[in-house]
């Protein structure tokens, strides 16, 4: 066969297999077997670039060098002394917090705060929302970790009695099997007629949901039936030191309708018993406890269980921060509780700062505008302003995430806009915003963290791994506090 015949062949075929591409499916099957074909778009189009992360990766590492934060020091009027300040040549800031008008005094009266509380003996404390992104103290325990060890405090700050997964490396948590979860994210249990889920936008309980007191029903006491359940929380090894450490373990709970009895063991010594009275409001038992025991057991028996809203174990003084994963959520429940009740915990739980770290759940929709999301999650960030003007709150845009297209993975089209619907509503309510997806690399840029040696997120080109959610953490930890920084030299400028 002659050159131009053969050329002449192939071009054919070539046509052919175009036309296919064309007018069938990009999969087939047939008898079993999967064929996928490919149409003309799709071979002309170009394949996206392999973004590079790995100056991401080292730079973000800088900060780990020093042997140790340096505290700051201020006189006893409140005033800064001598301010130990990391030198911002050792912070390699990928991506720095943004403000609306470029404006960052929404955050002084927290940093103000990071100052005194060191001085005053008082906790601060930081509440971390996000969807399955932080699950099992993913990015919050490193941040938590940071803070506590520049500004004091110590201990993992609450966790659920029954928490949607066990795989944090922070607490272990283990249960008597008649607990049960219920949360105002995904799946509601419709026999909740209330919407008092908390701080954790969840509570659990050892005896069934039963209806509001009423003084015309007859009490919950005389039904005789007795309900006995356990908890335990057991430090894990692999954590931080300062996860490990903490003086004080705080139960929150609420609306028993009959006492119920709660003994704390330390190991099998019985540190102390508490009698949670009938109630109808936000209460909580508080017990001193001893650093060096590894676990602690929370035993209960009563006719009633209260919903337990969580159980904090911290210092009282310094630093807290809760780990608060939703998974599921786009950060829209806020509005779906009792703003007055969750105000009121935040007020006990003496919050001056949240993280809001959402979008994942939103990509696969692909709709052509989110203003509709923009103006969702802007409500929500206008009632929890309303809940505590001076609280800051930063909104940590969503992370890259990627879909299988041909033979690569790309940018769902989605997240620029969701991206951007994050943004807009958090200048329009005056907090903070920090782009993660910029950050990561922007663009087609989770296929270098999912092959990356060793991986820093897993083979669903969606959830970072435990190293991966490190150095997120880690910028995000060297962009505040770089921000923090500015506001000390202002500070002492003055």
């Amino acid at each position: 066969m002659k050159p131009i015949h053969s050329f002449i062949f192939l071009f054919v075929i070539l046509v052919i297999l175009a036309i296919i591409g064309e007018i069938h499916p990009k999969e087939l099957e047939i008898s079993g077997v999967k064929l996928k074909f490919s149409n003309l778009e799709t071979l002309l189009s170009k394949t996206p670039e392999k973004k590079d992360i790995t100056k991401i990766v080292a730079n973000t590492s800088l900060i780990d060098d020093l042997k140790s934060e340096e505290k700051i020091i201020v006189n006893e009027d409140n005033t800064v002394d001598t301010v130990r300040v990391i030198a911002d040549s050792l912070f390699n800031v990928v991506e720095k917090l943004q403000f609306p008008n470029e404006d960052p005094s929404c955050m002084n009266v927290l940093f103000q705060k990071l100052i005194s509380s060191t001085n005053q003996g008082k906790s601060l404390r930081i509440l971390h929302y996000g969807d399955s992104q932080i699950e099992g103290d993913r990015i919050t325990d490193y941040v938590r970790n940071k803070l506590q060890t520049k500004f004091g405090g110590s201990g993992p700050g609450m966790v659920p009695v029954v928490p949607a997964n066990n795989i944090s490396t922070t607490v272990k948590i283990s249960y008597s099997d008649n607990w049960k979860r219920y949360t105002v994210f995904g799946k509601q249990d419709t026999t909740v007629k209330h919407k008092r889920y908390g701080s954790l936008a969840a509570f659990s309980r050892f005896a069934p949901v039963l209806p509001e007191a009423d003084s015309t029903q007859p009490s919950i006491s005389e039904t005789g039936k007795v309900y006995e359940a356990w908890v335990k929380l057991q430090k894990s090894s692999n954590s931080y030191s300062t996860n490990r450490s903490f003086s004080k373990l705080m139960l929150f709970y609420g609306y028993n309708q009959s006492p119920v009895v709660a003994e704390l063991y330390a190991g099998d010594e019985l540190l102390g018993l508490k009698s949670l009275h009938s109630n109808t409001s936000l209460n909580v038992a508080t017990w001193d406890v001893e650093n060096s025991a590894d676990e602690f057991t929370i035993k209960f028996s009563g006719k009633d269980s209260p919903d337990i809203y969580g159980i904090s174990l911290q210092n009282p003084t310094g630093i807290v921060a809760d780990n608060i994963p939703m998974r599921g959520s786009a950060g829209l429940e806020f509005n779906k509780m009792d703003l007055k009740f969750l105000g009121e915990m935040y007020q006990l739980l003496n919050v001056d700062m949240l993280i809001l770290e959402f979008g994942l759940n939103l990509a696969p929709s692909e709709n052509e505008s989110y203003d509709y999301y923009e103006n969702w999650f802007s409500a929500q960030l206008r009632s929890l302003k309303k809940l505590n003007p001076d609280m800051a709150i930063i909104v940590i845009g969503v992370s890259d995430m990627s879909r299988k297209t041909a033979d690569y993975y790309e940018t769902w089209p989605s997240i620029p806009l969701i991206r951007a619907a994050q943004r807009n509503a958090a200048f329009k309510n005056g907090c903070g915003f920090w782009d993660l997806f910029e950050a990561m690399g922007g663009e087609n840029s989770m296929p270098s963290w999912v092959f990356a040696d060793p991986p820093l997120a897993g083979k669903d080109f969606t959830h970072f791994n435990p190293n991966g959610a490190r150095v997120i953490a880690r910028m995000f930890y060297n962009a505040f506090i770089y921000e923090f920084n500015q506001y000390l030299k202002k500070k002492t400028s003055k």
